[in-house]
Protein backbone atom coordinates (compact mmCIF):
# COMPACT_ATOMS: atom_id res chain seq x y z
CA UNK A 1 0.00 0.00 0.00
CA UNK A 2 1.50 3.42 -1.23
CA UNK A 3 1.07 6.48 1.55
CA UNK A 4 0.20 9.77 0.40
CA UNK A 5 2.69 12.59 2.41
CA UNK A 6 1.23 16.33 1.96
CA UNK A 7 4.19 18.32 2.54
CA UNK A 8 4.20 22.30 3.88
CA UNK A 9 6.63 24.75 5.48
CA UNK A 10 6.36 25.16 9.11
CA UNK A 11 7.52 28.23 10.36
CA UNK A 12 9.06 27.89 14.01
CA UNK A 13 9.61 30.50 16.40
CA UNK A 14 13.05 31.70 17.51
CA UNK A 15 14.12 29.88 20.70
CA UNK A 16 16.97 28.67 22.59
CA UNK A 17 16.56 25.29 20.97
CA UNK A 18 15.91 26.91 17.02
CA UNK A 19 19.50 29.03 18.24
CA UNK A 20 21.85 26.15 19.52
CA UNK A 21 20.71 23.85 16.53
CA UNK A 22 22.10 26.65 14.28
CA UNK A 23 25.36 26.60 16.71
CA UNK A 24 25.74 22.93 16.34
CA UNK A 25 24.91 22.90 12.34
CA UNK A 26 27.46 25.91 12.00
CA UNK A 27 30.44 24.01 14.02
CA UNK A 28 30.19 21.11 12.49
CA UNK A 29 28.64 21.32 8.88
CA UNK A 30 29.30 24.94 7.87
CA UNK A 31 27.96 24.97 4.86
CA UNK A 32 24.66 23.12 5.66
CA UNK A 33 21.49 25.10 6.49
CA UNK A 34 19.31 24.05 9.63
CA UNK A 35 16.52 23.83 7.07
CA UNK A 36 18.57 20.63 6.05
CA UNK A 37 18.50 18.76 9.15
CA UNK A 38 15.41 18.61 10.48
CA UNK A 39 11.53 18.05 9.34
CA UNK A 40 8.61 17.98 11.53
CA UNK A 41 5.81 14.89 10.90
CA UNK A 42 2.37 15.90 11.76
CA UNK A 43 0.36 12.58 13.33
CA UNK A 44 -2.99 13.19 11.90
CA UNK A 45 -1.65 12.02 8.44
CA UNK A 46 -1.43 8.54 10.71
CA UNK A 47 -4.84 6.75 10.49
CA UNK A 48 -5.58 5.12 13.82
CA UNK A 49 -7.27 2.56 12.51
CA UNK A 50 -4.68 1.17 10.80
CA UNK A 51 -2.55 -1.32 13.06
CA UNK A 52 0.42 -1.30 10.46
CA UNK A 53 0.37 2.62 10.03
CA UNK A 54 -0.13 3.08 13.93
CA UNK A 55 2.94 0.19 14.59
CA UNK A 56 5.39 2.32 11.67
CA UNK A 57 4.66 5.61 13.81
CA UNK A 58 5.48 3.83 17.34
CA UNK A 59 8.42 2.56 15.95
CA UNK A 60 9.43 5.84 13.85
CA UNK A 61 9.59 7.40 17.23
CA UNK A 62 10.99 4.81 19.19
CA UNK A 63 13.95 3.87 16.42
CA UNK A 64 13.90 6.80 14.27
CA UNK A 65 13.92 6.83 10.34
CA UNK A 66 15.94 6.64 7.47
CA UNK A 67 15.03 10.12 5.01
CA UNK A 68 17.61 11.13 2.03
CA UNK A 69 20.17 9.06 2.96
CA UNK A 70 20.31 10.30 6.50
CA UNK A 71 18.66 9.05 9.88
CA UNK A 72 16.64 10.89 11.72
CA UNK A 73 15.50 11.00 15.24
CA UNK A 74 12.58 12.26 17.32
CA UNK A 75 13.82 15.78 18.51
CA UNK A 76 12.91 17.53 21.44
CA UNK A 77 8.76 18.13 21.59
CA UNK A 78 7.25 21.24 23.20
CA UNK A 79 3.62 20.90 24.84
CA UNK A 80 2.01 23.08 21.65
CA UNK A 81 3.70 20.13 19.45
CA UNK A 82 2.03 17.52 21.50
CA UNK A 83 -1.01 19.53 21.14
CA UNK A 84 -1.23 19.72 17.59
CA UNK A 85 0.39 16.25 17.22
CA UNK A 86 3.42 17.18 15.65
CA UNK A 87 6.96 15.98 16.08
CA UNK A 88 10.23 17.24 14.79
CA UNK A 89 12.88 15.06 13.57
CA UNK A 90 16.46 15.41 13.46
CA UNK A 91 19.92 14.22 11.85
CA UNK A 92 20.91 11.69 14.38
CA UNK A 93 24.58 12.96 14.03
CA UNK A 94 23.30 16.17 15.62
CA UNK A 95 21.79 15.03 18.50
CA UNK A 96 24.15 14.62 21.09
CA UNK A 97 25.99 17.89 20.68
CA UNK A 98 22.31 19.91 20.59
CA UNK A 99 21.59 18.23 23.95
CA UNK A 100 25.17 19.47 25.02
CA UNK A 101 24.53 22.88 24.79
CA UNK A 102 20.47 22.88 25.87
CA UNK A 103 21.41 21.56 29.32
CA UNK A 104 25.12 22.99 29.59
CA UNK A 105 26.43 19.75 29.83
CA UNK A 106 24.37 18.80 33.18
CA UNK A 107 22.22 15.39 32.73
CA UNK A 108 20.55 14.27 36.17
CA UNK A 109 21.60 10.99 37.63
CA UNK A 110 17.82 9.95 37.93
CA UNK A 111 14.60 11.78 36.92
CA UNK A 112 10.59 11.25 35.60
CA UNK A 113 11.44 11.24 31.95
CA UNK A 114 8.03 13.22 31.11
CA UNK A 115 9.69 15.99 33.41
CA UNK A 116 12.78 15.49 31.85
CA UNK A 117 11.06 15.98 28.29
CA UNK A 118 9.37 18.82 29.85
CA UNK A 119 11.71 20.24 31.50
CA UNK A 120 13.83 19.85 27.75
CA UNK A 121 10.22 21.28 25.96
CA UNK A 122 10.72 24.55 27.62
CA UNK A 123 13.94 25.54 25.43
CA UNK A 124 11.39 25.31 22.24
CA UNK A 125 9.37 27.80 23.77
CA UNK A 126 9.70 31.64 21.88
CA UNK A 127 12.35 33.51 23.23
CA UNK A 128 14.06 36.62 22.05
CA UNK A 129 17.68 37.68 22.68
CA UNK A 130 18.43 40.03 25.30
CA UNK A 131 21.91 41.90 26.00
CA UNK A 132 22.75 41.40 29.10
CA UNK A 133 23.83 44.89 31.03
CA UNK A 134 26.11 44.86 34.23
CA UNK A 135 24.50 46.77 37.25
CA UNK A 136 25.72 50.12 37.68
CA UNK A 137 28.64 50.08 40.56
CA UNK A 138 30.50 52.69 42.09
CA UNK A 139 33.71 51.80 43.79
CA UNK A 140 35.17 54.45 46.34
CA UNK A 141 38.79 54.66 47.71
CA UNK A 142 38.97 55.98 51.05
Amino acid sequence: MRHHLTLRTITVSDSIYLDQLKRVVAERDPSTNVTEVIFMFKADQVDEDDPFQLALFERMLREGIYYNGGKYVRSIKSPAMGRTQRTEFIQEKYVADLYRHITLGKMPPLTNIHKWEAALGVSRSAAQPVPYMFPGLLLFQI
